[in-house]
């Protein structure tokens, strides 16, 4: 078996510790630890959110998780990115499933992929080479998106996918007043 950096294929964990971090909580993403994992439930929670990523989300217009709408093209993300806005774009590729972060930033949309940790304009992220005759956004399928910015996060789910760092007690006292509990979710 080959020995994979965990924080290289855990992109649900990292889109989600960096709008944490942006929001200023100083937290960590887990590395992927889905395979180590001994306690079925932390299991199950950890696996749903590798399939579905905005559950972790509670829109507190809605009362429920942000919807996920299909993207014909990365180049419509110029017409959705609203000033200030963040967004999770998931999209599939040959090999595997991936969701980044996308946010206008002074008038331009941009992409960062915390796995990879290339961040740049949408333009230039989704046109980067990957060899002299194919570009980054030929190997993307299936684009979907949902906003993030605008959401509270299920702490108990977010406990599965951050950590703290050891200066700080627990990450339920961080988050104070955005946080509820997952109404599924049971202790």
């Amino acid at each position: 078996m080959q020995l994979v950096n965990p924080y290289t294929c855990d992109c649900q964990a990292l889109v989600v510790a960096y709008e944490l971090r942006r929001r200023g909580i100083d937290i960590c993403a887990r590395p992927a630890i889905m395979y180590e994992l001994t306690d079925e439930k932390f299991y199950r929670g950890f696996a749903m959110m590798m399939h579905m990523p905005n559950l972790i989300w509670r829109n507190p217009v809605t009362q429920t998780a942000p919807d996920i709408f299909p993207l014909e093209s990365v180049d419509m993300l110029d017409q959705i990115c609203g000033p200030d806005e963040r967004y999770h774009l998931l999209f599939d590729t040959p090999f595997s499933s991936h969701i980044i972060d996308v946010e206008r930033y002074k008038g331009e949309v941009y992409a960062y992929d915390p796995a990879g940790g290339f961040n740049a304009p949408a333009r230039e992220f989704f046109s980067r080479k990957l060899s002299p005759s194919l570009i980054y956004r030929d190997l993307m399928s299936n684009l979907r998106y949902y906003r993030v910015d605008d959401c509270e996060i299920y702490d108990r789910l977010a406990e599965q996918m951050v950590i703290v760092p050891q200066n700080i007690p627990n990450l339920h006292a961080m988050f104070h007043s955005p946080i509820i509990y997952h109404p599924n979710y049971e202790d």
